[in-house]
């Protein structure tokens, strides 16, 4: 799930028109579904952030707190695969991999 898709359900669940999150927030009509990509400008999701009283972290990867550890590093990467490439499932998992089991 995308940063928009999220946005969008979190919304539905509030019972909270996406025209009005728009026009609360300051956004033309439309603006959220207009987002091909899914994903908000950091001054835009800022502002829904604070509009629906939810961190940017968990708007962006659906997480309540950011890692802190390696290992909880590679839970929360296998939370937001969908967004990325096998190629770089892999490379980001390589890398933590590496971090937490030096050679």
């Amino acid at each position: 799930m995308n940063t928009v898709e999220r946005i969008k359900t979190i919304c539905k669940n509030r019972k909270i028109p996406i025209s009005k999150l728009e026009k609360d927030c300051g956004f033309a009509n439309g603006y959220i579904s207009q987002l091909k990509k899914g994903h908000l400008p950091d001054d835009r999701l800022r502002i829904v952030s604070e509009y629906l009283d939810l961190s940017i972290y968990y708007l962006q990867f659906g997480i309540e707190k950011e890692p802190t550890e390696a290992s909880s590093f590679i839970e929360q990467m296998r939370s937001i695969e969908s967004l990325l490439s096998p190629e770089q499932q892999q490379l980001i998992l390589d890398l933590a991999n590496n971090c937490i089991r030096p050679k």
